[in-house]
């Protein structure tokens, strides 16, 4: 895998800006290589840095599944955007070019997270520290490989999850690549749990905005949802009390979302997010404009209105998301009151309590709506399509560019494990 050298470019963009909110009172951050990294700063720098590309990377994950699902359309006539839409052919799933920058550019990204978190495990037990520390850092690495993986798996069939120390790793399937991730998060609540962590820990080494613990349930919510283990995934959403954010200010650089949507304006959303909206609903005036314009090919968008600020946080998750996982935990697998979940979002978006019968229907338009723009509209129509409803046929006819997006050619041509083109 092309990750052998990618700490040294990684250092480089930390001390460039990706430190996301967090002061360090560092003298020299330039010391640590790969041959030094058994330090406690170069630790700190290790995982300010992974946190910093963990919030710098939410452009090409989103760019990437939002306009092969159908969320945003582009308003530029540039090819590598437009074939992550239904170009040349409206009416068939092209394979994308294995040439596509955005794809190989996303892929790179999230590997990037992954090889730091590597390092940070690696490591951490060569510094002298507090075991609180200690802790944190293994429960902070391996959120970082779950959230990066759980983004690659929004693009991607089949991904490598053992990826130190080889140049070809294995690809695995969907199913033990979620449990991977569940197996990372369930370690780093033990860790935390057998060792609380240390207000050192805190301090040093945590970005404004992110909330370690909740972010571990709110990302075992997910995955165990995608698994089909509803009893986890209710348990865990009911664990999380508070929200995490990626933290954008002159030190971190803008949040690149608002670059996109608003200083470039390059992205638009798909109309039909404004055009099929249920009357009433809150956010549809929140997130749209009202100017439809025709683009190239057979989209029409209408201006993106979310992240209109340079300094606008991005939510990692949300605390509405953890009610719409109980809600689809509870209708597909029993156990609670799915629609009392559905109507706090209803409510929330100023719309009248659910007086239908199609719950998982419901659901899916409440996530559509709620879950805007943050990846998971994607993988929605991968796990709601044999459900029979007929408003995901429709967005997976009309909409859905690719089931997945193709494998990057810097990894086929380098690594004979990867598999065919999906």
């Amino acid at each position: 895998m092309n990750i052998k050298n990618i700490l040294i470019g990684f250092l480089i963009l930390i001390l460039t800006g990706a430190f996301v909110g967090c002061d360090l009172d560092i003298s020299n951050p330039n010391s640590p290589s790969e041959d030094n990294l058994n330090s406690y700063t170069a630790l700190k720098l290790l995982a300010i840095g992974m946190q910093g590309r963990i919030a710098s990377s939410v452009e090409l994950f989103t760019v990437t599944t939002g306009l092969v699902s159908g969320e945003i359309g582009c308003y530029i006539a540039y090819m590598n955007y437009q074939s992550l839409r239904k170009f040349p052919d409206p009416v068939s799933m092209q394979p994308l070019d294995p040439q596509n920058t955005i794809v190989n550019a996303h892929w790179n990204e999230q590997f990037q997270i992954v090889k730091t978190a590597n390092d940070l495990l690696k490591n951490v037990k060569s510094v002298s520290i507090a075991e609180g520390t200690e802790s944190g850092i293994v429960a902070l690495a391996n959120l970082g490989k779950a959230i990066a993986f759980w983004r690659l798996l929004m693009s991607f069939e089949q991904i490598p999850i053992e990826t130190a120390d080889t140049e070809t790793p294995v690809f695995v399937e969907r199913s033990a690549a979620i449990d991977e991730c569940l197996n990372l998060l369930a370690d780093a609540k033990a860790k935390i749990a057998a060792t609380p962590i240390s207000a050192e820990f805190t301090k040093d080494f945590i970005t404004t905005g992110l909330d370690l613990e909740n972010a571990i349930n709110a990302m075992q919510a997910r995955l165990a949802l995608m698994k089909g283990d509803y009893t986890t995934a209710v348990q865990a959403a009911n664990a999380v009390t508070n929200e995490s954010y990626c933290v954008y200010n002159e030190a971190s650089g803008i949040n690149p979302l608002h670059e996109t949507f608003t200083k470039l304006e390059i992205h638009g959303a798909v109309s039909y997010w404004r055009d099929d909206a249920e009357a009433g609903d809150l956010r549809v005036d929140a997130y749209f404009g009202t100017e439809k314009t025709e683009q190239y090919g057979q989209d029409s968008v209408y201006q993106n209105l979310m992240y209109p600020n340079p300094d606008d946080p991005y939510k990692l998750y949300t605390i509405n998301e953890m009610h719409l996982i109980k809600a689809e935990a509870y209708a597909r697998g029993g156990g609670g009151d799915a629609i009392a979940e559905i109507n706090i979002i209803r409510n929330a978006a100023g719309l009248p309590n659910y007086s239908g019968t199609d719950v998982l229907k419901q659901i899916y338009l409440q996530r559509s709506y709620e879950l805007y723009i943050t990846g998971n509209h994607y993988e929605d129509l991968r796990r709601f399509k044999n459900d029979g409803i007929d408003i995901v046929e429709k967005h997976r006819n009309e909409q859905l560019a690719h089931e997945y997006v193709i494998y990057p050619n810097g990894e086929a041509d380098s690594n004979p494990n990867t598999p065919p083109w999906p």
